[in-house]
Formats: structure tokens, sequence, C-alpha cells
């Protein structure tokens, strides 16, 4: 699929895949450790009436990375130079993990700009939750974070991290593979030939710690957090799967009841993370049920 460039206002050069045409408009943000690469199938499969523009983030893919991030709002702050630069006007926003927050951030910060939110197994309204802390070995403890990475007040989880960092290091991909295989596609692997590309492509990452850190922190809530949750004032529909390992389900259960308004809530009991790879017919035909009726 051909990837478009666009340069930003702040300098940024911001990477996309844009399919379809038409007045429903979708802008689709990745998640984590990912780019927007890992959607290629499902944008290949909508109704080609519905126009959807899916960004590398800042830092991601084929995206530049010329300033660092520390917190959610500075990617949602790019998405509005990107939607901006494409004249893209009242669309529908749908965020997937890491970019549930980005897309939760925009629509406190540019509410007049969409139609409508969508979250697709979204890290929830207080952070992400690390997985439990383990001892770290020698070696691990070893590991130099950046000076302003050390300033955020949380306990760093060798455990989680230094496999990774080294996966990165080593530019190993079949770690990576095996890594998606269980945790985002613990339920159905997508076409091998994917997988290996979505690999690949996230070892073009090079915001790992500050997006980890930054997804970390996160609270959009008014309970010790920036209360952005409280401006989102468009309607707001989560989906998740009941068997999600990177975001349990109930994680989503507790965001939901932070939001100003009711939200509409959509269980897949045979998803985990990927939704739209474990039961993709079903998602399609409720996702573009959710674009071309709104209301």
């Amino acid at each position: 699929m051909k990837i478009n460039y666009v340069k930003l206002d702040n300098g940024e050069t911001m990477a996309y895949r844009h399919v379809g045409h038409g007045e429903n408009k979708v802008v689709l943000i990745h998640g984590f450790q990912s780019s927007s690469q890992f959607f290629e199938d499902l944008l290949e499969s909508l109704d080609e009436n519905i126009e959807v523009f899916a960004p590398d983030l800042i830092g991601y893919g084929e995206s530049s990375y010329e300033n660092k991030h520390k917190k959610m709002n500075e990617w949602a702050k790019d998405l509005n130079y990107f939607v901006d630069s494409l004249n893209i006007e009242d669309f529908t926003l749908v965020g997937w993990s890491l970019g549930g927050q980005v897309a939760m951030d925009f629509a406190g910060l540019f509410s007049e700009k969409i139609k409508q939110l969508i979250l697709i197994a979204s890290v929830g309204v207080r952070g992400l939750v690390m997985p439990k802390d383990k001892d770290a070995n020698e070696d691990d403890k070893k590991l130099k974070l950046p000076n302003f990475l050390k300033n955020f007040n949380i306990k760093h989880d060798h455990s989680f991290t230094v496999p990774i960092l080294n996966g990165i290091k080593d530019k190993d991909i079949d770690f990576f593979e095996d890594l998606f295989r269980q945790t985002i596609y613990n339920v159905n692997d997508p076409n091998p030939d994917d997988l290996r590309k979505m690999a690949e492509d996230f070892l073009k990452q090079r915001c790992f710690l500050e997006a980890l850190l930054a997804m970390v922190t996160y609270n959009n809530t008014s309970e010790d957090g920036d209360g952005l949750i409280e401006k989102i004032n468009k309607k707001v529909t989560w989906i998740h799967g009941d068997k999600d390992m990177v975001v349990p389900i109930d994680d989503a259960y507790k965001s939901i009841e932070y939001f100003p308004n009711k939200v509409n809530f959509i269980k897949f009991e045979n998803s985990g993370h990927a939704i739209f790879v474990d039961e993709k017919e079903k998602f399609i035909e409720i996702f573009e049920d959710l674009i071309k009726n709104e209301n």
C-alpha cells in the first residue's frame, strides 16, 4: 500500500496510508510498538465509500522524530497539525491501544473537529498497568535510562522493558514476531508475511521509552490527572476484546466510568487485543455501521 507524506507546521513529517473517498471520513491511530502498517489488511477490506487516513505517529514507522515527546498530548497536537495540513474536517477519530490515549487527548483538546470518538482496545484513562514487577537480574540493573526519563515518578519494570530493548538493539525480528503472537495476536495470527512486516516496522520506532512512560503515567481524569476527559463532549464508543492480554477488559470497564457522558461499550467475546484480526468480519460490520450512522 502506498505511503504518503505531509510536512507539518511544527517541522515534523508525518507518513500516512490513505484509502477510500466520500463524506464519511476517519482518522485511524495505531498503538504502541506498531504503525499504520498494522492496519493494512483492515484498510483494504473497508467499504471504499469510507475515507480513511491512517498516520504513523511521530517517532513511529516512516514519520520523523525531530523533537522528543514526554506526554501523550504532544502526539495529539501532532495529529492536529496533520488534520489541518490535509484539511480533514468533521471526521470520526479512532484510536487503538496507545492510539486510544492519543485520540482521547485529541478529543479533549480539539473536540470541535470530530464527529465521534471510537476507542479500540484502548489503554485506560489512568494509564497502562505494567506487568507485575519481578526481580531484575544483575545485567538488567545496568540498564541506563536517558536523564529526562528518570524524572517520571514510576517504578521502572526491567522485566518488561529489557528484553524489548535488547531486541531493538539486536534488530531481532524473530523475537518481535514471537512477542506479537503471544500478546497482540494471542487469539489469531495475521498472515505470516504481514506479521513479518509488522515486526520490521516496529524496529523503526524511535520513541519506545518515551511512549512507554507517557502511556504508563497517563491520566486524563480529574483524580490527580489533567481532567481532559471532562472536555470530551462527543459520542464515545469503546470496543474491547474479552481475551485481551495487553489491556485486560476490566481496565476498560473501569475507564468508561470516568467519561462525562454514557459510553457505548461493545464487547467481542472471542477477541484479544487485535479485534480487527480476531473477529474481522464482525468488526468490520459494526465499525462501518458506526461510521455511517454515527447518530
